[in-house]
């Protein structure tokens, strides 16, 4: 080969080599351009998810308050639709403060087995939500819209994403279970027959006291939740609805401990490390005690207005300390008034929330009220 055709052929490798370096550095850029694009859209993505988790979580943590227990639903979930925006728009995404701004961007509902991710909200009895849906869109009319840098020159001037979230409590509770970092329950050591609660919620008049549920202070004037006498009921067998959450002869310094502090995982070792409704049966036994001591009265005064939870029961038989208690469900109270002086001994309560993360949840648990586990995101 001369030299003229060795240089034409070395041209030609140069020419190609140039054509081919042109090619490959125009699809590095496009890669380039789709990376930061999908980037922006994912970061807006991320962002808009951390808003509709917030929010949701707050407001499912406003749906168990007062207004709930006076049946003033529509109060309740106003407020809560209204935090719901306010934690939305701590918020930014792409630089702007996200916003719920829809009426379906918050919805209401009630799943029985929240851990269900199949399950269908069902939003047809505001009495029983239990769940909160809040859907955060970032969109052009919102100004929220991902803008994309590259993809705008082939006429893609933005995205719309948007993020769900669903927070929901279980209320449907069967028993309770410490641990580690929650080693103590909201149970007293009292008991209150299921007949007379559903009486008082259904039907119950007697409302002398108010609580503000802000700091747990008790005051005389009514405010709209009815009471009843927890202490002493009705059982004419030498014992009045005092029972033994541990070992059958609790002394009166486990029973005042537990009245302060709440039932601890070492009592709960006796019924080997839960107190849970049994499976077939739907219940549980709990020994009775004799009666209220002068240290327990003292410890009763000082929980004045603090939510705790107490066990309900069907059927009692025996007496004395040898009285057992027929436990079928759990329901919230706050005592607002203690009075031991005189003959006319008795302790009023009133419903509650309690929020207890040591409940044990039980979709088959029909006999719960107003005890809660911690809302949480569930889908």
């Amino acid at each position: 080969m001369d030299s003229l055709t060795e240089t034409r052929h070395r041209r030609h490798r140069r020419g190609a080599v140039v054509v081919l370096a042109a090619v490959m550095m125009a699809a590095l850029l496009a890669l380039f351009a789709f990376a930061v694009d999908m980037g922006t859209v994912c970061l807006h993505r991320t962002q808009a998810q951390a808003a509709a988790d917030s929010s949701a979580l707050a407001a499912a943590q406003l749906m168990v308050g007062e207004d709930r227990l006076r049946g003033e639903f529509y109060t309740t979930y106003s407020d809560a639709r209204k935090v719901a925006a306010q934690y939305a728009a701590l918020h930014q995404i792409g630089g702007q403060d996200a916003s719920l701004q829809a009426d379906d961007d918050v919805i209401f509902g009630r799943l029985d087995d929240p851990v269900d991710r199949s399950a269908v909200m069902d939003s047809s009895d505001p009495a029983r939500y239990n769940a909160v849906t809040v859907n955060v869109q970032a969109s052009a009319g919102r100004r929220t819209q991902a803008r994309l840098l590259f993809a705008s020159f082939i006429g893609l001037e933005g995205v719309d994403v948007d993020a769900t979230a669903t927070a929901a409590f279980a209320d449907r509770i069967g028993g309770f279970r410490t641990t580690r970092k929650h080693p103590w329950t909201s149970l007293l050591p009292f008991t209150l027959k299921f007949d007379d609660w559903k009486s008082l919620l259904d039907s119950g008049r007697d409302d002398r006291w108010t609580c503000d549920s802000e700091d747990n202070t008790v005051s005389s004037g009514s405010d709209g939740i009815p009471e009843i006498k927890m202490y002493p009921i009705d059982s004419g067998a030498g014992n009045w609805g005092t029972v033994d959450i541990g070992n059958n002869n609790n002394s009166t310094a486990d029973l005042v401990r537990q009245i302060c502090y709440g039932v601890s995982s070492s009592d709960l070792a006796a019924f080997g490390g839960a107190l849970e409704l049994n499976g077939s049966t739907d219940s549980v036994t709990l020994n009775g005690d004799t009666g209220i001591s002068a240290g327990m009265k003292s410890a009763l005064a000082t929980i004045i207005g603090q939510p705790r939870t107490i066990p309900l029961y069907s059927t009692a038989k025996g007496t004395g300390n040898n009285r057992n208690y027929q436990i079928v469900g759990f329901a919230g109270i706050r005592i607002v008034e203690v009075n031991f002086s005189g003959s006319n001994k008795f302790i009023r309560v009133q419903p509650a929330y309690v929020v207890d993360p040591t409940a044990i949840s039980n979709s088959g648990a029909e006999n719960s009220y107003f005890v809660t586990q911690p809302p949480r995101i569930v889908r």
